[in-house]
């Protein structure tokens, strides 16, 4: 499905059945993005189907190191995995950081999520960024933001532990937010 077509030193072009996306490498943290605020699961979902039929008309770029189709896999998979269960390489931060991840939930509920931001311990910093059509990924994204809509996720977060709905969509907000805005129309 994806063809890496090249890559020596210079950018990674990664060809899909629909699109062509340049990946360039570049340090995550200092890329220009769009500053989103989703305050509600429908605000999402209008922005994921807005880029989709940006990519159909071919006007879709991503500023940073992953294409469109990896950022949907990404929060998509994150979002799914509250209802199917984490798999077992994610075990969780260290029992310090979770007590203060814990004392500050509600913080980093409201608070935009930081850019170029690394799991400890994980190789590249964090899980499920697969190469996957944008089609297909949208659709899981989609499928998780509807569950997400339906109740509260019954496994707990690897960091945050269990969550009510209203936790759960917070913190998922901030994580579309931070990648979506690495997504742009021309």
């Amino acid at each position: 499905m994806f063809e890496r077509v090249a890559f020596d030193g210079g950018p990674l072009l990664f060809l899909t059945s629909a699109r062509k996306y340049t990946v360039v490498m570049v340090d995550p943290k200092s890329v220009k993005i769009r500053v989103l605020r989703f305050h509600n699961i429908e605000q999402c979902r209008v922005e994921v189907n807005r880029l989709l039929k940006a990519d159909e008309d071919g006007r879709l770029f991503a500023n940073g190191n992953w294409t469109p189709g990896q950022i949907f896999d990404h929060l998509g998979t994150w979002i799914n995995w509250g209802y199917v269960g984490y798999p077992k390489e994610i075990g969780g931060p260290p029992w310090m950081i979770r007590v203060i991840l814990k004392l500050f939930r509600g913080y980093v509920l409201k608070s935009k999520a930081p850019q170029g931001f690394r799991m400890p311990g994980v190789k590249n910093g964090t899980f499920a960024f697969e190469h996957r059509d944008i089609r297909e990924a949208a659709a899981d994204l989609l499928r998780g933001l509807q569950r997400l809509e339906a109740g509260a996720p019954p496994f707990a977060s690897p960091a945050f532990g269990m969550m009510s709905r209203e936790e759960a969509v917070a913190l998922h907000l901030r994580h579309c937010e931070l990648h979506l805005g690495y997504l742009d129309v021309r």
